[in-house]
């Protein structure tokens, strides 16, 4: 019984690693199949825990588990909060770009412009 557990935590450890590895580097796209890989081996840890419990020498490896696990969800939603402000940034810096080109478009008289660099002429 006990072998079964601590290959299900094995598993799970080599899991969580390339998880951390993944985030580390920001490859988001790895995750989806790490994320099954991860459920599987759970769902196997806990039906050979269900069958005969969780012996002591293995409990502080589920705890080290665990605490990597959470490890690893704060970073992915440290990821996750820095994409959404930096998609928040490019967004209000693309309305402020569009904003300049409009101020250069329509002049003070509201009539179309080009600027002197352009070659284009004036229009008022």
């Amino acid at each position: 019984m006990t072998g079964g557990a601590e290959r299900a935590i094995a598993q799970l450890e080599t899991i969580v690693a390339r998880q951390q590895e993944h985030l580390r580097r920001g490859e988001a796209d790895a995750l989806h199949a790490l994320d099954a890989a991860l459920r599987t081996g759970l769902a196997l840890l806990g039906a050979q825990v269900r069958a005969g419990g969780l012996p002591l020498a293995l409990k502080p490896r589920v705890a080290a588990l665990s605490l990597a696990c959470e490890t690893c969800w704060r970073l992915a939603q440290r990821r996750g909060q820095d994409a959404e402000a930096a998609l928040q940034a490019l967004g209000a810096g693309q309305t402020r770009l569009q904003e300049a080109r409009l101020r250069g478009v329509y002049g003070r008289t509201g009539g179309v412009s080009s600027g002197w660099r352009s070659g284009g002429t004036a229009i008022a």
